[in-house]
């Protein structure tokens, strides 16, 4: 997805094999593991790195570090009160563990000394990150703002570790810290660390083509969900910036998704953070293989996008989360706005394609056509008003369940069954 530009192609091409892969996921979903730290209560720091000691005794280095990460991230909240007063304390492991409290220097050190005294080889390293207070449309960072950890292995690979990142997450609407384990910082892969840390070496960066700062900022702004997903942007590429369609008062975005089990939504906000009603429509092109997600602002100005994602087999979680953001800033609108329709989870359920009419706000009187494909149909009904339409519907079906039919809209809605 990158233009020649950008090139996100990693700088150690066999740090991710199958067998790394494997023990990475087996450490983190190794309950047992969780079960023994949980029970830990040390009453010193260095009552702490015996724990850790006696728990790593014959485990492989992916288990090690994986057991540091699980315990910072289970024991060590953010300071925010220190953050906004703009008075951090001391960051030496020591006081941390006193504490119980950090911002991200002192996660990075802790994690990176506990890795010292276990025998792993652990650097911390400071940059700039797209994190709490990021704007996506600012242009440079005024100081480094951030660090995180890369740990090296025997085998000659290094990866990333974001503890911080990992333990839970500030709410930008409440200034709250959010304690909550994310996994997806725990080995992070370097071209999907790019799009939210930029070290200040390059080297560190880990890429073939390390980025400068401009293009650093140029990639969308992206959430953990995001690559949980395994989503890619077909377009736009490499950028945050969303254009309008040629001619048209929407903007679109395309989004590869390795299986059918994802499904995605979104929103559009405008400058104020007011979502915009009837302004967004996500479907999945089944001839393309990727989501269309369009949205349509109702007039210029700056305007934010955002894209939620989720699993449609985690039934333990219903809930899309955040995966990318984009920019969408318009300086007019070449034809009048639009207001896209309300569609339910059936229509993406039962690969519904709704080729007319997009725009969900239909004039009184006038006559519309309604194109729309719904695999598997034996019958589909429409009320007007509440009313229903009559007619055979199979006579407007085509073999291939393409539906097409003329209606006068009356006063109130359309709705199809």
């Amino acid at each position: 997805m990158a233009p020649s530009d950008i090139d996100l192609t990693p700088l150690d091409k066999d740090a991710y094999t199958s067998s790394i892969c494997q023990q990475r996921q087996a450490a983190i979903d190794n309950v047992p593991y969780r079960r023994a730290i949980d029970q830990w209560q040390p009453n010193s720091f260095e009552q702490l790195i015996d724990c850790i000691k006696g728990l790593s005794v014959n485990k492989n280095e992916i288990d090690q570090a994986w057991i540091i990460f699980y315990w910072i991230s289970q024991n060590i909240r953010y300071d925010t009160q220190a953050y906004f007063a703009n008075n951090i304390g001391s960051q030496t492991p020591t006081n941390v563990f006193l504490t119980r409290k950090a911002v991200c220097e002192g996660y990075s050190t802790l994690y990176a000394d506990l890795c010292t005294h276990i025998g792993l080889q652990c650097r911390k390293v400071s940059g700039y990150a797209k994190g709490y207070g990021f704007n996506p449309r600012q242009t440079s960072f005024k100081r480094t703002d951030h660090a995180w950890n890369i740990i090296s292995l025997k085998n000659g690979h290094s990866y990333f570790i974001e503890s911080t990142w990992g333990s839970g997450h500030l709410n930008p609407s409440t200034n709250q810290y959010k304690a909550k384990l994310v996994p997806h910082y725990f080995f992070c892969r370097p071209e999907h660390m790019i799009y939210e840390h930029l070290p200040v070496d390059p080297q560190w960066q880990l890429l073939e083509h390390p980025l400068t700062m401009e293009q650093f900022l140029k990639l969308p702004y992206t959430y953990h969900t995001f690559f949980e997903l395994d989503l890619n942007i077909v377009s736009p590429v490499c950028t945050q910036k969303v254009s309008l369609e040629p001619g048209q008062s929407y903007g679109e975005v395309l989004i590869e998704t390795p299986t059918n089990d994802v499904e995605l939504s979104g929103s559009l906000h405008d400058e104020s953070n007011k979502k915009i009603e009837g302004g967004d429509f996500l479907d999945f092109d089944w001839n393309r293989k990727v989501w269309r997600c369009r949205f349509a602002p109702k007039k210029a100005g700056n305007h934010t996008i955002l894209i939620f994602g989720r699993r449609k087999s985690d039934e333990e979680n219903l809930t899309l989360g955040s995966a990318v953001e984009f920019v969408f800033d318009i300086d007019h609108l070449p034809t009048n706005p639009i207001s896209y329709p309300f569609t339910y989870g059936s229509f993406h359920e039962a690969k519904c394609y709704l080729f007319e009419p997009l725009n969900g706000v239909l004039k009184p009187g006038s006559k519309i056509q309604f194109h729309c494909r719904i695999p598997g149909a034996h019958e589909v009904n429409l009320t007007i008003d509440g009313q229903w339409l009559s007619g055979n519907s199979a006579s407007y079906m085509s073999e291939d369940y393409i539906y097409q039919r003329e209606i006068q809209v009356e006063q109130k809605e359309v709705a199809v069954w």
